[in-house]
């Protein structure tokens, strides 16, 4: 059983996305979630292709996050460090 399953999510399509390593999965994709990390919230279809949970380039940047590789750690966007701007 994997998480969507566990969570209650409805599937709703599939996609073949290519992963960073250059290998295709075909990934199902479930129903919209509220995403909250530290506070701040964003909305987004999870792909689901297993146990374990990744949080996406998109989801962060629309967070306002970005990963410290040296520390293992996420931190705010240091150039918007209340928050991610959005241009309109």
């Amino acid at each position: 059983m994997h998480v969507a399953q566990k969570l209650g999510l409805e599937i709703r399509s599939e996609r073949l996305p290519k992963h960073a390593d250059g290998k295709q999965l075909t990934l199902e994709i479930a129903e919209p979630v509220l995403i909250e990390i530290q506070g701040r919230e964003t909305s987004g279809e999870p792909l689901v292709g297993g146990d374990e949970i990744l949080i996406g380039r998109i989801a962060l940047k629309t967070l306002g996050f970005v990963v410290d590789v040296e520390n293992h750690r996420l931190i705010p966007n240091p150039k918007y460090p209340d928050g991610p701007v959005f241009r309109i």
